[in-house]
């Protein structure tokens, strides 16, 4: 893992600090084990993600940013363009 970067989303309203990593690799080990984490799970190709975005299909700050930093030249490198 790799760190991407830290940044404030609540800047003025509270402390709080969000650090960002990325994963270049993962492996499966099994179903979500706390269904009200997320509606629904996937892996998603990279290009698929960009396309998501431009889409505006993701639409929340918390996950663009985070994909916006993971996004940025340099970062994925041009395999996964």
């Amino acid at each position: 893992m790799t760190k991407l970067g830290s940044y404030h989303p609540l800047n003025g309203l509270a402390d709080t600090e969000f650090h960002l990593f990325l994963a270049t690799s993962a492996t499966e080990i099994g179903p979500p084990t706390d269904s009200t984490e997320a509606e629904r799970i996937e892996w998603v190709a990279v290009n698929e993600v960009r396309q998501a975005i431009e889409r505006g299909e993701v639409q929340d700050g918390l996950s663009l940013t985070g994909l916006l930093w993971a996004l940025a030249p340099g970062r994925l490198g041009a395999s996964a363009r």
